[in-house]
């Protein structure tokens, strides 16, 4: 079994090895991912550091004196670790661009752009004509989470993966690593793919650092690249991974690493903390991530979110992306750790009347079909987990019965354990009106059954473990309540 070799930090302080073409490992693709993420454009940069570049360790005393680096971060250690690192020491740093609305930065000059997008870029020089182009992730504002989102829809390009492809093609190197986290591994991947294939030529390997995939449409005009990236680009996520699972039909082979947000900056955010380059654990081998194995909520949360969208038109897709933008909630929900669930709620609402009919529609079936499916995908599941356990029984048993206990539910535990779903339902004021016509087309059990799931994915989401294992419990005796008695349930459920 691999031992546990540390985290980001550690690997550099332990790794005295000058790096190389020959040496370039995932892990130094992760450190230079994040390298991207620090607002270069925020600083001024003399004539000769933009034009010859600066190392690695200047790079970080420039970042940790410009006054943008909190104290006790995990990214001041990241840079103070980079200032002292063997490993990095004669890397070199150029090409610093970035664009943030329509201010595009470049060579301490800006100049306005005629769309808005969120990106940035860099080059880090390792020797041997060998250049490492490293896309930023998003930044945390609300344009970036919004070009995330239209990934769902955009069949040509967003923004910032058209700004990477010119980045790329005007990159000169004889050999190009690719890397990114985040919208920056989606940066990378799609370059790559949208870029001529002369430019492709001279890309020699893609990283993908739990960054969200692309549209249907995207690949399909973009094939050629794209058939190209499956002996090229790897993709990287960790155990819970929940936005690399976005769009997730990624090209290349795909690992999954260890990671634990506890001690670190996100340690509050439950799963999604690992989603934190800081938490992703390294292997005592000093050249990869310690390896995991996918679990069962990211599983779920990945087959649930792929059936929801399949289940969209571009169209309804986009018109469902602008109304979540024009109620000003997707950045709250991407920052969830830090908000309050019943505050979302109400600026949601209050927001939802200034939405077309369209996006009204839009939104209806996005939420509709995703409740739907998690109530159906969990059904099937607990049913498929019943009956092995029921085979199980009857070959231990020799008989056909099997030695299998019937499952009831008493009539009072049920009403029970409803009375505790809807008490828990309205502690977290997730009564959505649009649903309650739902309400009035089933089976008031099966209703109660989609709410359940519903707030057992937004508690995953923002931690409460407490709750959410007593959710859970209620739902598991649903859900063997209804599979002792008939498939009626599915077909009630799909149909609706």
């Amino acid at each position: 079994m691999a031992r546990d070799g540390g985290d980001l930090t550690k690997y550099i302080e332990n790794n005295d090895t000058p790096i190389d073409s020959g040496n370039y490992n995932e892990v130094d693709g992760l450190v230079f991912a994040e390298l991207s993420y620090s607002k270069f454009e925020n600083v001024t940069w003399t004539e000769d550091e933009l034009k010859n570049g600066v190392t690695v360790s200047e790079y970080a005393t420039k970042m940790l004196e410009s006054g943008q680096v909190k104290a006790g971060t995990d990214q001041e250690k990241f840079f103070q670790a980079l200032q002292s690192s063997d490993r990095y020491a004669d890397a070199t740093i150029t090409n610093m661009e970035a664009l943030n609305g329509n201010d595009y930065w470049s060579a301490n000059e800006t100049t306005k752009m005629s769309e808005d997008g969120q990106w940035a870029g860099m080059t880090i020089d390792i020797g041997d004509d060998t250049s490492v182009v490293a896309f930023r992730g998003t930044d945390g504002t609300e344009l970036g989470w919004q070009e995330d989102l239209e990934l769902a829809y955009d069949p040509d390009g967003t923004t910032a993966q058209e700004a990477a492809r010119d980045y790329l093609k005007n990159t000169d190197a004889d050999h190009i690593y690719l890397t990114g986290h985040s919208k920056g591994g989606n940066d990378a991947e799609s370059a790559y793919a949208m870029s001529d294939k002369d430019v492709r030529d001279r890309v020699d390997r893609v990283d993908n650092y739990d960054g969200p995939g692309n549209n249907d449409e995207f690949k399909e005009n973009y094939a050629e690249g794209y058939s190209e990236l499956d002996d090229k680009q790897t993709n990287y996520m960790t155990e819970n991974a929940a936005i690399g699972k976005l769009l997730d039909e990624h090209p290349g082979e795909t690992k999954i690493g260890q990671a634990d947000p506890s001690g670190h900056d996100f340690e509050n955010a439950g799963p999604l903390g690992e989603h934190d380059p800081f938490s992703w654990k390294t292997g005592e081998d000093g050249e990869s991530f310690l390896p995991g194995t996918q679990s069962e909520g990211s599983a779920d949360f990945d087959t649930i979110l792929d059936e929801t969208l399949e289940g969209m038109s571009p169209e309804e897709r986009e018109d469902a992306v602008n109304a979540l933008l024009k109620m000003g909630v997707a950045d709250d929900i991407a920052n969830m750790d830090s908000k309050e669930l019943k505050d979302i709620l109400k600026k949601a609402m209050e927001g939802y009347g200034n939405l077309t009919d369209e996006e009204k529609d839009a939104l209806k079936r996005l939420i509709g079909l995703l409740i739907l499916n998690a109530a159906v995908y969990y059904y099937d599941k607990k049913k498929a987990e019943r009956n092995k356990k029921r085979n199980r029984n009857k070959k231990e048993n020799g008989s056909a019965d099997g030695g299998h206990t019937r499952f009831w539910v008493d009539p009072d535990v049920l009403k029970k354990c409803i009375c505790q779903l809807e008490q828990a339902a309205k502690e977290l004021n997730t009564n959505i009106r649009e649903l309650e016509q739902v309400k009035d087309n089933l089976d008031g059990v099966i209703y109660i059954l989609i709410r359940l799931v519903l707030d057992k994915i937004w508690l995953d989401l923002i931690s409460e473990r407490r709750r959410t294992k007593a959710l859970a419990t209620t739902l598991d005796a649903i859900l063997d309540y209804y599979i002792d008695t008939e498939d009626r349930i599915v077909s009630e459920i799909k149909a609706a």
